[in-house]
């Protein structure tokens, strides 16, 4: 579509509305704030240029399951408020968001899709994550500012984790010896990172894996032979 301007806050406040996708146009400025009774369970807003901040309000759609906000110039840090959500899918990739990724992220116990990427987020990966136990993709890519080691409790928690996805970071160190036990993996791609020493002979635990990639990083030694059985 080719649908201008910016997004008329009435549109927040139908009563009877439940989805609404306004994606692949051309509105601008910032999302309008949400009303107390919204009934909202489905928002789609990606690739259109709106800015500024992520409204807090929107802690007010308590039905949300499905946000799309990837592909805007949206900055700020991510509220908190987000957290509060029934969110299953949250799409935050391509913006200009800033900050950390905060702890309290933890508390999305329903997310199964969460894409992170390409944003200006500084600090280190959260461990936090790794309580999303219901998390079956996850994409942090394209994020220089993400530091820190990988948290070997997303092995022990994130088993129910098919795509993970960390690339173009500067995320340092080991992969933990406990990535062998998310055994539903089928995409590991922790290219372009700062990671490195041996691989674990635990990923040859990984028997549903389809696509590995590892470029670019600073691994040594030897393939394990655990990889190919």
């Amino acid at each position: 579509n080719g649908i201008e301007g910016t997004i008329p806050p009435e549109m927040l406040s139908t009563s009877s509305l439940r989805s609404l996708d306004l994606s692949y146009n051309f509105f601008f400025s910032e999302i309008p704030s949400f009303p107390e009774d919204s009934k909202l369970e489905i928002i789609n807003f990606a690739r259109n240029n709106l800015s500024r901040d992520i409204p807090i309000s929107i802690a007010n759609a308590e039905s949300l399951s499905s946000l799309n906000l990837a592909q805007n110039a949206l900055n700020g840090n991510i509220p908190t408020q987000l957290f509060s959500l029934p969110l299953q899918e949250l799409y935050l990739q391509s913006n200009q968001l800033s900050g950390t990724i905060p702890d309290s992220i933890a508390e999305l116990s329903a997310i199964k899709f969460l894409s992170l990427g390409a944003n200006g987020f500084t600090g280190d990966i959260p461990s936090a994550i790794g309580d999303l136990s219901t998390l079956t993709r996850l994409v942090i890519d394209d994020v220089p500012g993400l530091e820190g080691r990988l948290p070997a409790i997303y092995g022990f928690q994130l088993t129910n984790l098919v795509d993970f996805v960390l690339r173009d970071t500067n995320v340092r160190g080991n992969i933990p010896d406990q990535f062998g036990m998310m055994t539903a993996l089928e995409t590991l791609d922790l290219g372009r990172n700062s990671l490195g020493r041996a691989l674990p002979e635990s990923l040859g635990l990984l028997t549903n894996l389809k696509t590995l990639n590892l470029e670019n990083n600073e691994f040594t030694g030897t393939i394990p032979t655990e990889l190919g059985n």
